[in-house]
C-alpha cells in the first residue's frame, strides 16, 4: 500500500501566488511557514519573562526551577519544527493575548484592563503590575509549577 501522507504536511493550495492574490494575501504564507520559529521566539519571551517574575521570592524557587528547567528544554528543541506553548486556563491572561505588545504601552494596557474589567482589585493603581498572580500547582502544600506548558512537534 502506498504511503499517502506528504512529505511536507503543510496545504499550500491557499498559499499558492494566484490563490494568494485572489484572497490578497500576498507573499504571508510566509508568516504560515515561521510559525515554529515565531512560537520558539515567544515562549523564550515569556519563560524569561517569568522567571524575573519569580526569581527574587523564595517560598516559589520551585516554580522558578521549573521555569530554568524549561528554559533548558528550549534550547534543545529542534528549530524549525518543536516549540513550547502554554495553553489552557491555567496560562493566564497574558499567555492569551499579545503579551508583551500591548503591555509595551502602559496606557494601551490600563486602556485594556480598564475597558474590559480585567482586575478584580478595587485597590488598583495605575501602573501596578498587571497580571499581579499566577496559577500554580501545588504539591504537598506547596506551589510547584505553571500549568499548560505543552511542546508542540510540527511535522
Amino acid at each position: 500500500m502506498a504511503n499517502d501522507v506528504p512529505n511536507d504536511p503543510l496545504d499550500e493550495y491557499l498559499l499558492s501566488s494566484a490563490t494568494a492574490g485572489r484572497l490578497g494575501w500576498g507573499q504571508k504564507g510566509d508568516h504560515l511557514r515561521q510559525l515554529a520559529v515565531y512560537s520558539r521566539n515567544l515562549a523564550l519571551i515569556r519563560i524569561k519573562a517569568q522567571k524575573a517574575h519569580f526569581a527574587n521570592r523564595p517560598e516559589l524557587s520551585r516554580v522558578l526551577r521549573f521555569y530554568e528547567l524549561l528554559e533548558q528544554l528550549h534550547g534543545k528543541l529542534k528549530e524549525g519544527s518543536d516549540f513550547l506553548l502554554q495553553v489552557g486556563w491555567g496560562g493566564g491572561w497574558d499567555a492569551k493575548t499579545l503579551d508583551g505588545h500591548i503591555s509595551d504601552d502602559p496606557q494601551q494596557l490600563e486602556q485594556v484592563i480598564s475597558d474590559f474589567r480585567l482586575s478584580k482589585s478595587r485597590n488598583r493603581r495605575v501602573g501596578d503590575p498587571f497580571p499581579r498572580s499566577r496559577r500554580l500547582y501545588f504539591q504537598d502544600g506547596k506551589p510547584t509549577m505553571p500549568l499548560g506548558w505543552v511542546k508542540v512537534t510540527l511535522s
